[in-house]
């Protein structure tokens, strides 16, 4: 954890499908199977067939894609002398029917910790891949410490005027919120600021997540990082057609049942979702993505949030996007969400069935970000801007994503034919290994063994005396992980070992999958020092035990946990023998359990190639080895067995730099 703030149709086409393969094999259907979770992996065309026939999700397959659209423009920053591509995070966008284009406001340019508040408007007009341009309106004021323009709602709302543009809230540079209401008119090009009614809550505030229902925008929990930080529940409804100085009303009785920011909102047939977000520890100043959705109706006399499936993965700072059952777009009747987590985004996207109370399989984005300004116009969802951490480091993005939702509900995708089997079942003798060398390291993932063992001390010390820093080694052997054959590993203070012996700063852990970390092996990944703080001795150290060939490399960590200075000791065993591609983890003394660390083992960092032994459950006891193995690496051996053949006819199926860390706010 970081301690820096910084219908029915779709049920029963499933169910034809069924009858016609069974009957005749002989025609096309909607089930087919939608992309997997990143956690997961794929999933089998029969899997998706048979979640149809089991769940009342009435889950329409996903037939669309993530594509990148117009990047933003080359752009001159007042305190930076010369142009440069936009790196844009933090903004608001809103869609504008009236004329049928998207608008993004304010949020700020470049990297963490050197960043700069945008006071401008962006005009996106659709297409492929669309034209992107600055409108000459201005957000807030020309000094930099009273740009607002950060993490604000950005809503379309009809007021007496007519349809504009409510930017709520946001925060300055400095992390300081403001209530103000702006209201801008994409017609007239012009920005006014509603000092009748700017938002009442106290204190202050960043906005948490909102929707907007019947012309009611509906903002809900929130964040300030000021004092020792905190973090709210309360409900906010504003009116934009409501009398002036009476536009906002508290709903008393509508607090979220657990306080959080960043959350992603989303309103689906009169009803409002709050989902995931952020807790905060003010002791240790952590942002902590939950899993947490509840649900609002606006429409009861007393209404009140109820918790309602929770989501696969923790994740806040993300996008959430819902059409009404009444419309005819792939998503009607369902909620997407997709990227998010803090501090390192991932690209996972997610679909909420709220019939079944589930949720399912949505497409990852073309890139992993979080914190984007989010639209959804004729169909199209929209990602503009984020996080680009694809250089390790809290940047601005320059690109833009959109979703194409707009295949209409029930619109076949796939094609199932065949000629139903007559020929009489006949068994013959095959030659079957019992291991598959060809997949060893390549598709399979680790297993997981539980046991007791003690720690092999390290006698070398590897110099490692820093807080968030790397340290490389040079193996006694070449070691393989996942296939790949290192000869050096870089052991990060924070718990890790980074086998492409890149540097990797992050403190903050994440489940796996993580994005950014390719083949590394997470013995306990938490914010740690190695710096002998306390004075106990730290550092990681490495000792190597037997004879060659079957040599075992010890790499031992004696650290202290950041946040409160208990000390850890944990080790990894490399092993020379690859048979298996093993690898143990030890566990010494813990004064923590590992609540708030990832423990397990990736490949390519974002993908399904991963296992994970717990993330911020705890369960680490001292004593505890786990050992890891790659199932299929062993040596083939050839069996004689006994195979039924049957023909079959087979559905053919188509479907169309090391840098400040991030401030978090």
């Amino acid at each position: 954890m970081t301690r820096r703030l910084f219908g029915s149709l779709i049920l029963a086409s499933a169910l034809a499908l069924v009858l016609l393969l069974i009957s005749a094999l002989s025609r096309g259907n909607n089930a087919s199977a939608g992309p997997a979770y990143a956690a997961s992996g794929a999933k089998a065309f029969s899997t998706a067939l048979a979640q149809g026939k089991q769940g009342a999700t009435n889950q329409q397959p996903q037939t669309g894609t993530w594509a990148d659209i117009a990047p933003w423009p080359t752009v001159t920053i007042q305190a930076t002398p010369g142009s440069y591509p936009l790196q844009l995070k933090r903004a608001g966008a809103a869609a504008y029917e009236p004329n049928g284009k998207v608008y993004v406001l304010g949020g700020r340019h470049g990297l963490d910790g050197q960043d700069y508040p945008l006071q401008w408007i962006w005009e996106y007009t659709p297409g492929n891949p669309g034209t992107i341009v600055r409108k000459n309106a201005l957000l807030d004021g020309a000094q930099v410490g009273s740009r607002y323009t950060a993490n604000m709602v950005v809503a379309a709302l009809t007021d007496a005027s007519g349809p504009r543009i409510y930017a709520v809230g946001g925060d300055s540079i400095d992390s300081i919120p403001t209530p103000g209401v702006r209201v801008y008119d994409p017609n007239a090009d012009a920005v006014s600021v509603l000092t009748s009614d700017p938002w009442p809550a106290s204190p202050v505030r960043i906005p948490g997540g909102y929707a907007v229902v019947n012309n009611k925008l509906y903002v809900f929990g929130g964040f300030s990082q000021l004092g020792s930080g905190s973090v709210f529940s309360d409900t906010w409804q504003f009116d934009p057609m409501a009398a002036e100085g009476s536009r906002w009303t508290q709903l008393t009785t509508a607090n979220l049942n657990l306080g959080r920011g960043f959350i992603a909102g989303a309103a689906l047939d009169g009803k409002i979702y709050a989902i995931g977000g952020d807790t905060w520890n003010p002791s240790t100043r952590q942002l902590v993505p939950v899993v947490n959705v509840e649900r609002l109706d606006p429409s009861q006399p007393n209404p009140t949030w109820t918790t309602i499936a929770s989501l696969p993965t923790a994740r806040g700072d993300m996008g959430a996007w819902a059409y009404d059952s009444s419309t005819n777009y792939e998503i009607s009747g369902k909620i997407a969400v997709a990227g998010g987590v803090y501090p390192v985004p991932d690209a996972t996207g997610y679909l909420y069935d709220p019939v079944a109370n589930s949720w399912g399989a949505f497409p990852n984005m073309v890139h992993a970000t979080r914190d984007y300004g989010v639209a959804q116009l004729d169909g199209y969802l929209y990602a503009m801007g984020g996080y680009d951490y694809s250089g390790g480091i809290p940047n601005g993005a320059n690109f833009n994503q959109r979703y194409d939702a707009t295949t209409p509900l029930g619109t076949p995708t796939n094609t199932a034919t065949g000629t139903l089997p007559t020929s009489t079942p006949t068994n013959t003798v095959t030659n079957t290994p019992s291991a598959t060398p060809t997949s060893c390291g390549t598709g399979s993932n680790y297993a997981i063994a539980t046991s007791t063992a003690t720690i092999v001390p390290g006698t070398t010390n590897t110099g490692s005396s820093c807080d968030d820093c790397d340290t490389s080694i040079a193996l006694p052997f070449s070691y393989k992980l996942y296939g790949q054959t290192y000869t050096t590993v870089n052991a990060s203070s924070n718990g890790r070992l980074d086998f492409p012996s890149d540097y990797e700063p992050a403190f903050s852990n994440v489940c796996l999958p993580a994005s950014g970390f390719d083949y590394t092996i997470f013995p306990y990944w938490d914010d740690q020092r190695t710096d002998n703080f306390n004075g106990t001795g730290e550092g990681i150290f490495t000792s190597v035990s037997g004879t060659a060939p079957n040599r075992i490399f010890n790499i031992e960590w004696r650290t202290e946990l950041y946040s409160t200075g208990t000390p850890l000791n944990y080790e990894v065993r490399l092993y020379e023998d690859q048979s298996t591609q093993r690898f143990d983890v030890i566990y010494g003394a813990l004064s923590d359990p590992g609540t708030s660390a990832t423990v397990g083992v990736q490949g390519i960092g974002g993908s399904n190639q991963f296992t994970q032994f717990e993330c911020n459950t705890g369960g680490l006891t001292a004593g505890l080895q786990l050992t890891f193995t790659l199932p299929g690496c062993a040596t083939a051996v050839a069996t004689q067995t006994p195979t039924p053949v049957v023909p079959t006819a087979t559905p053919a199926v188509t479907a169309t730099a090391t840098c400040p860390p991030s401030t978090g706010a």
